[in-house]
Formats: structure tokens, C-alpha cells, sequence
């Protein structure tokens, strides 16, 4: 999700909100599978209507989905599991947090930054902080930053300019993010920025902090946290491939499989393809060996939001 004006990225303590836990693809056992998406039949009328988004859970076999959100525009955007398993998301530019038995959600005062304007969140590895795309209550919109540090105010760690996806890797060591395109890898706190890829736009730590997962020419691609050692888990859509695509894959807690976005690639596709894409086509899981793929919730049902991946929750 870019933005042509500047924000801030920040890691904010949480400490004193919600209990100590962590972030990005932890590792556990699988639970369930959180993503942004409109449910069929939603609707709306009118100039610049968008049909109602909500944040939806659904069990790691395609069982069980479950609206969390309202239909209420925005009122569900990037979910991030802690590795205690807490889901934070965003709603309407406010970071709201549920426990692991998916309670009631609770609203987290980010101070330093402006009154509902964070569109993008990760955990930090230890649970009690959080990486926000915000803009700074300080300096307006002026900078994109990346900052970290304590309530009530944030420390900058990194300025940027067009940042679209943070992970932090589950070891504590390193931060990953996406800056107009390009994958950065620095040292938690921000320094050292190395960018180890180009064409990109979403990025993932696997649980154990060796492998990171992205998609290249829509194909999903892993890679170590320097670039190199790279393997192709899914084919470039063409037409051999049915013109299938992936999108915003994230690792499942267990590291056997990665969860993705299953899209249609077609350049010049006809009404009825179109029309049957809907069906083969949705939230879906494979493993990183490329084999064994599944469609766990078809677009016919739910259609993801793209610029969300879905994500998985660490159970134990």
C-alpha cells in the first residue's frame, strides 16, 4: 500500500498496553489464517463507491472463516500475528489489538503520531513494540520514517520515502521492508540498510529467520536475508500456467508452507474467464517446495484485498 506523501514507520513500545509477546511469521504450530478481504454480494452505489472491506479468520484447512470486522470502509487492514499470537490490525487508521482467542478488539494509542493515520503495521520480535506506517504528529507528512523507541515518543531510526511492507525477522536481529520497490534488509534498529532485491512490493521472514519470501515477475520467490540462494516456489503466470499469478505470500509458523494469494495474470482475459477466476482463484496455501497447493477460500467467496497478505497464526 504507497503512498505518494511521505509517513512514518515507527516501532512503539506497547508494553504498558498489551502483554509481552512478538512478530511476523513466529514460529508454532499453525493456527489460523487472517487476511483482509469483501465478502460476495457486498455492494455499494454511487461516484468512488468501494464495495465494504472486512478482516476475516479462517482455519488452516479453508474451515471455519469467520468475519472479525465490520463492512464499514477501512475498517480492516493489515493484520499481524504476534508470536503469542495476538492479531493487531488496523481500523480507520487506529491499531487495534485482539488477543489469541480472538476476543474483543482493544484500541492502542500510538503517541507521536497523528490521529488515525498508521496504514501499515509488523511486530517487533519481542512482542512489545510494533513497526507503524504513520505520519508523525511531529513534522507532518513531510518524512517517511522508519523510528523506534519508547511511549510516548518515537526515536527515528530510518527515514525513507515510499515504504510498502515491513517484517521484522522472528530473531530480533534484523528488519526487512519494501521501499518503492526495492527489498531493504538493515539491523533492527535500523541502521546498515542493504537492499538484496528490486520488483517487489510485500516481504516475509520464515520462523526460523534464515529465508525471506516475496514475488518476483509473479512468481513466488524465497531467498536468504542477503538476496542470495534463491529458489522459485511457483511459476511466472503465461499462459502454459493458466496465466496464474501470486500475490503477498507470507510463511505458515511451521515453515512447511507459505501462504499467498492465488491470482489471475491474464493480459487480455474474456468476460467468462473472468467470471470462472472467481472460483479457482482466492486465498491459498503451498509448500515451499512447490508442491501441494491448495484453495483455501476462492475470490467467489471473500475477494482478498491485494495489498493485504494474509497471515497465519503461531499456536504454543
Amino acid at each position: 500500500m504507497s503512498r505518494t506523501t511521505s509517513l512514518l514507520v515507527a516501532a512503539l513500545a506497547l508494553a504498558l498496553i498489551v502483554p509481552a509477546g512478538a512478530s511476523a511469521t513466529f514460529p508454532g504450530t499453525n493456527g489460523k489464517i487472517a487476511f483482509a478481504g469483501t465478502k460476495a454480494g457486498s455492494s455499494c452505489s454511487g461516484p468512488g463507491c468501494l464495495a465494504p472491506e472486512q478482516l476475516f479468520s479462517v482455519s488452516a484447512d479453508g474451515s471455519g472463516l469467520k468475519a472479525l470486522t465490520s463492512t464499514a470502509f477501512g475498517s480492516g487492514q493489515s493484520p499481524a500475528w504476534s508470536p503469542s499470537g495476538r492479531l493487531a490490525y488496523v481500523s480507520r487508521g487506529q491499531v487495534l489489538v485482539r488477543s489469541a482467542a480472538l476476543g474483543r478488539a482493544k484500541p492502542v494509542t500510538l503517541r507521536g503520531v497523528r490521529s488515525q493515520s498508521v496504514d501499515n503495521l509488523a511486530w517487533a520480535a519481542d512482542g512489545s513494540e510494533l513497526y507503524v506506517r504513520a505520519i508523525a504528529s511531529s513534522g507532518g507528512a513531510t518524512a517517511f520514517l522508519l523510528a523506534g523507541g519508547k511511549l510516548p515518543t518515537a526515536k527515528v531510526l530510518l527515514r525513507a520515502t515510499d515504504v510498502q511492507d515491513i517484517a521484522a525477522a522472528p530473531n530480533g536481529r534484523q528488519v526487512a521492508f519494501v521501499n518503492s520497490g526495492a527489498l531493504y534488509v538493515a539491523d533492527a534498529n535500523g541502521t546498515s540498510a542493504t537492499t538484496v532485491a528490486t520488483g517487489v512490493n510485500s516481504i516475509d521472514w520464515s520462523p526460523d529467520s534464515t529465508r525471506l519470501v516475496t514475488v518476483l515477475n509473479g512468481a513466488i520467490v524465497t531467498m536468504s536475508p542477503t538476496g542470495a540462494n534463491r529458489t522459485q516456489v511457483t511459476q511466472p503466470p503465461s499462459a502454459a500456467t493458466g496465466w496464474n499469478g501470486a500475490a503477498m505470500p507470507s510463511f505458515t509458523p511451521d515453515g512447511s508452507s507459505i501462504v499467498f494469494l492465488l491470482i489471475g495474470s491474464n493480459p487480455d482475459p474474456t468476460p467468462a474467464e473472468v467470471q470462472a477466476a472467481q472460483s479457482s482463484h482466492g486465498l491459498a496455501t503451498i509448500s515451499t517446495t512447490g508442491t501441494n497447493q491448495q484453495l483455501l477460500v476462492p475470490a467467489s467467496t471473500v475477494s482478498p484485498n491485494l495489498a493485504d497478505g494474509p497471515v497465519m497464526q503461531p499456536v504454543g
